[in-house]
């Protein structure tokens, strides 16, 4: 996979080629993102290479020369919002020193920041539906960012339910947390995600008051 040190590249191909530095250059962090969101926006085979370079203010040519595919482009930034998930997000999910509730309001509150910055739009959702069957590339990578959200949800619910139940309601909540996200950009507002939250919130109160 390309390295996500993007600025250590682009430094390094100038030295090699003499090929100019581009009059304006996002940062890595916004170029995923600029990319990210085309993706989303219109998904994987009506988004290519040329228009990211164009949206990011990277020189084609350059682009091609980091990325040569946009296979690589999408797993690169894949691999960065993985990351962001992992130390941002899904983080809250493993203080054991808060309460099962208190950590999944933070969990909670950390996903429908990040979707609704995103206007609900999920680049996993959008590349499993339209590469996974396609390019095995593209299947570590999903089946990795859906086995991370499944074990962050089932580490505060080991704090309620016995195993097996915990592992069940981790992977339905999951499940629903996909079709907030699918109605979201079908409805074009945030209430999906918000109900969604809600109902994960309610559920939990009502299983340990039984505690």
């Amino acid at each position: 996979m390309v390295s996500l040190k993007i600025n250590t590249l682009l430094a390094y191909y100038i030295y090699l080629t003499g090929y100019p530095m581009p009059v304006e250059k996002n940062k890595p962090d916004e170029m995923f993102e600029i990319a990210a969101n085309m993706f989303r926006l219109h998904g994987y085979c009506d988004t290519d290479i040329d228009d990211i370079s164009k949206k990011c203010s990277v020189n084609l040519s350059l682009m091609r020369e980091i990325f040569n595919t946009k296979t690589n482009v999408a797993l690169e930034i894949m691999s960065h919002i993985q990351n962001h998930f992992d130390f941002e997000i899904l983080i809250h999910a493993y203080d054991k020193k808060l309460p099962a509730y208190i950590r999944i309001e933070s969990l909670s509150k950390a996903i429908e920041d990040y979707f609704i910055k995103c206007n609900g739009g999920c680049v996993f959702i959008k590349f499993s539906i339209e590469q996974m069957n396609k390019d095995d590339a593209f299947v570590e990578p999903i089946k990795r960012y859906f086995d991370s959200l499944n074990d962050a949800y089932k580490e505060i619910f080991l704090e309620v339910y016995q195993p097996d139940q915990a592992v069940e309601v981790a992977s339905r909540v999951v499940s629903d947390l996909q079709g907030a996200l699918i109605m979201m950009r079908v409805d074009g507002d945030i209430w999906p995600l918000q109900q969604f939250t809600e109902r994960l919130l309610t559920r939990l109160r009502a299983d340990m008051s039984h505690m």
